[in-house]
């Protein structure tokens, strides 16, 4: 392998890393996003409940 090529190498294992560091906060991001509309959604089926007098 040439140093070049050595160089093409170390570029594209950095470029690989900072992808993956920026994938892995995005995936735990749009987690935390998805438990908060989850919760969301139960509360607001619940204060339906409440409106429609379903839980009685």
């Amino acid at each position: 392998m040439t140093a070049k090529e050595r160089q093409r190498m170390m570029r594209l294992e950095a470029e690989n890393a900072m992808l993956r560091n920026r994938n892995s906060e995005h995936v735990r991001i749009y987690g935390n996003m998805l438990v908060e509309v989850i919760e969301l959604k139960a509360t607001l089926s619940l204060v339906g409940s409440a409106i429609n007098g379903d839980g009685e």
